[in-house]
């Protein structure tokens, strides 16, 4: 179908409306702690790598929200550095 584009990620799927908000709660996740990463060994690719990661996960559960979808991602990056 043209102009339909989604993600499946895990057996979820995201629709346009729902990428909107994702790709919102990751930009602005990413933007709070990019500065953390390139510098004393930590690779910047592996880490919005795993943001991202964690914020699809929490997508399941949380559509619709970007702050909780960024706190969500921010907490699990705490939690793995």
């Amino acid at each position: 179908m043209r102009g339909l584009h989604v993600i499946d990620a895990g057996g979820a799927t995201y629709g346009p409306a729902e990428m909107k908000v994702i790709t919102a709660a990751f930009d602005e996740a990413w933007s709070e702690i990019a500065g953390l990463y390139g510098r004393d060994g930590l690779n910047p690719q592996k880490a919005r790598t795993q943001l991202a990661d964690a914020i699809l996960s929490a997508a399941k559960y949380y559509r619709g929200d970007v702050a909780t979808l960024k706190a969500a991602g921010l907490r699990a990056m705490r939690y793995r550095h």
